[in-house]
């Protein structure tokens, strides 16, 4: 059986096939279809653009690692403990809240924000079938001392979790909504 490697469409432009198959490709700079260019990196994995030439290593303590992170378990855990987590903000989370702030406080800004995540939308109801937890309340500035209302807001456990990177954006967004 005779291979095509390149021929032209019904419009003229190129038709690229697979070496090993002679499926047609779509991208112009491939060989291979998707399901042989896979074959063949099992078969040899030095074919692979990533190849090292060798089973890649811990880049803390040197030791051989079988998946595709760049530090051993081990290694990756001891970095992510403290002041060596990305996200170490210098101890705040260890401050205790403002006495005030009990659940019947987090229960009337659920209510007021009508038992909904004020990003996502997500209901209070979903997020106990999910992870049989409330919504949480969040402070806008971050301090836990301030329980003033216009402070708190409704958000889900996913949306608490990620507006507490990049914190000056979240401050903004929330101020500018309030307004």
């Amino acid at each position: 059986m005779k291979f095509k490697i390149e021929d032209k469409n019904k419009f003229g432009k190129t038709k690229k096939y697979c070496i090993d198959c002679n499926k047609e490709i779509y991208r112009y700079d491939a060989k291979r279809c998707k399901s042989c260019a896979g074959k063949e990196y099992l078969k040899d994995p030095t074919h692979h653009s990533q190849w090292a030439g060798g089973k890649p290593k811990c880049r803390e303590c040197g030791k051989e690692i079988t998946y595709t992170y760049i530090r051993c378990q081990n290694c990756e855990l001891r970095r992510r403990i403290g002041k060596d987590h990305p996200c170490w903000k210098g101890g705040l989370s260890k401050l205790p809240y403002a006495e005030i702030f009990t659940e019947r406080l987090k229960e009337s800004i659920r209510k007021r924000d009508k038992h909904i995540c004020q990003l996502c939308h997500k209901t209070q109801k979903q997020q106990l079938k999910e992870l049989n937890r409330k919504l949480s309340i969040h402070h806008i500035d971050y301090n836990k001392q301030n329980c003033k209302e216009k402070n708190l807001i409704t958000l889900c456990h996913k949306c608490n979790s990620h507006v507490n990177k990049e914190r000056n954006y979240w401050k903004k967004y929330f101020k500018n909504r309030n307004d």
